[in-house]
């Protein structure tokens, strides 16, 4: 189907593909990132820096070369 014949099918059903936000239309973006979190080393009683795994939802995802930059910026990380 071409463009304008998803915009007229949705059309059909009342949705009005450019007042959909934007995760509606492209997606999500699920990952993980590293995040610092404070913890407690019992064996020297003192508070340290621990690095975590944290689960990141990213709902505004970009176009194009935005798109690209942000993949290149978490495979980079890896």
């Amino acid at each position: 189907m071409t463009q304008s014949e998803k915009n007229e099918l949705l059309f059909q059903y009342g949705i009005n593909y450019n007042t959909l936000p934007s995760w509606q239309k492209r997606g999500v973006g699920i990952y993980n990132k590293d995040s610092i979190k404070p913890g407690f080393n019992p064996v020297t009683r003192e508070t340290v820096d621990c690095t975590r795994k944290e689960l990141f939802v990213e709902k505004e995802l970009g176009m194009r070369g935005e798109y690209r930059t942000f993949l290149r910026g978490i495979f980079n990380n890896r």
